[in-house]
């Protein structure tokens, strides 16, 4: 049988056409691996060669030629910018979170001195209060834990203030919040409005019976430290106010300090 002209011409075709196919599939691996590595050189993998009969198709088929690879000027500068924001977003939360921690700390009437300058609540219970009419201000004095002359801390209302503190109570338990001043080798706040002084609440009301028949508070939370009659600060924050040491904060993480 007479060979056609047209067969050779087909042959040729196929084998150029499958060469320019093959290049282009490796020019395009190229194309899309190079910008992953950032430019470095690349040539092809022995192993990877032989194994495919030259048609290197995937991004492991190639191996870097000089390791490790300096980022390009500007991917570097990109990066040093990405981390000088996450730097400074990272301070900014940091200080406002150590705000709100700061003004969240509660400290009994005796560990005020040694938090001068700082912002907190102190809290402790009221032992004598009275207003001086005839001194400039005409300020209000509430001392804490221990009455005048022998006070140990003081929350101080100027007259001006009262009307914008509202009712002052007279009795029991109660927590001032604000910097914490020296007067007199005296530790003081001084409050301005009604939300910077308040009466420190239990996070529930319930009880129970112990072995000797006793009614006790059921441990509780405190919006004011530790509330009259409390014997132990649970590792969850509660307070216990068992009457004995054996089983005390059992359920609540157990003792974290005894009072």
């Amino acid at each position: 049988m007479c060979q056609s002209k047209s067969e050779p011409s087909l042959v040729v075709g196929s084998a150029l056409l499958f060469n320019v196919s093959r290049f282009v599939s490796r020019w395009r691996t190229l194309q899309r691996v190079r910008p992953l590595l950032r430019g470095a050189p690349l040539i092809p993998n022995p192993q990877a060669f032989v194994r495919s009969g030259g048609l290197l198709e995937r991004s492991s088929d190639y191996l870097l030629v000089d390791m490790p690879v300096r980022p390009k000027p500007r991917l570097d500068a990109f990066y040093r910018r990405m981390a000088m924001n996450r730097i400074v977003r990272l301070a900014v939360i940091y200080a406002l979170f150590s705000s709100l921690i700061a003004s969240a700390q509660v400290f009994t009437t005796t560990e005020a001195k040694d938090h001068i300058g700082e912002t907190a609540t102190v809290c402790g219970t009221i032992a004598g209060e009275t207003t001086a009419t005839g001194s400039h201000g005409s300020p209000t004095f509430i001392n804490l834990d221990q009455p005048y002359p022998h006070q140990i801390f003081t929350v101080l209302i100027w007259g001006s203030d009262k009307a914008a503190v509202g009712t002052i109570p007279t009795t029991g338990r109660m927590c001032a919040k604000g910097s914490i001043s020296l007067y007199r080798g005296v530790p003081e706040i001084v409050v301005h409005k009604p939300a910077d002084l308040y009466v420190p609440k239990l996070s529930n009301d319930r009880h129970y019976t112990n072995s000797d028949g006793q009614s006790v508070h059921s441990p509780a939370y405190s919006s004011g430290g530790p509330p009259a009659g409390a014997t132990a600060l649970c590792t969850d924050g509660t307070y216990s106010f068992s009457q004995h040491r054996q089983g005390t904060c059992s359920h609540h993480g157990g003792v974290a300090k005894w009072l």
